[in-house]
């Protein structure tokens, strides 16, 4: 019997390592430099993204990673930046972000927010029967869990198992 692995992306939690990338959505980019964890956009050389538009600063504004998220700030720029339609100086920015300098707009796009979760070969976990990949999942996390000495919270609504849950990891924790 040949048994198909199959992985899935999800959002990770944390920004911690993550890198980004504004994509020119409409306007002319000269030069490229990505940088991991902070980003800087310019009209001219020593900008991470330089510009070929009369109306963007030398240094227009920047992007950066901290403990809530993507930041931008406006480096003191002579015609402002739009970020999503307003008029921005410092804000958190969110996936899809359209941010306007000049006559240029970017697409902000955080590169990093994908991890791999895989499935389980397995197409059951005790008493619990499944094949689809969600179920699968399901499973290998809670392989994964079980011999830990970790307290797992359950949710769901009536009827959806979670007694059977709890079975299936007591009995898979040795």
């Amino acid at each position: 019997m040949i048994h198909t692995l199959a992985t899935r992306s999800v959002v990770r939690d944390g920004v911690s390592g993550r890198t980004m990338r504004p994509y020119v959505l409409r306007g002319d980019a000269v030069q490229e430099r990505v940088t991991a964890t902070s980003y800087r956009v310019g009209g001219r050389p020593g900008a991470d993204l330089v510009l070929a538009d009369p109306r963007v600063s030398r240094l227009h504004f920047e992007i950066s990673v901290d403990a809530h998220g993507y930041r931008l700030r406006d480096l003191g720029s002579t015609n402002g930046t739009v970020v999503d339609g307003y008029r921005a100086n410092d804000l958190y920015l969110r996936p899809g972000s359209e941010i306007t300098v000049g006559d240029t707009t970017l697409r902000f796009t955080p590169e990093d927010d994908e991890v791999d979760v895989p499935a389980s070969p397995d197409d059951r976990f005790g008493p619990l029967v499944g094949a689809s990949v969600a179920m699968r999942e399901l499973f290998a996390l809670l392989a994964k869990a079980a011999p830990t000495d970790a307290t797992l919270l359950v949710e769901g609504e009536s009827g959806t198992g979670k007694e059977l849950v709890a079975e299936a990891v007591h009995a898979a924790s040795g």
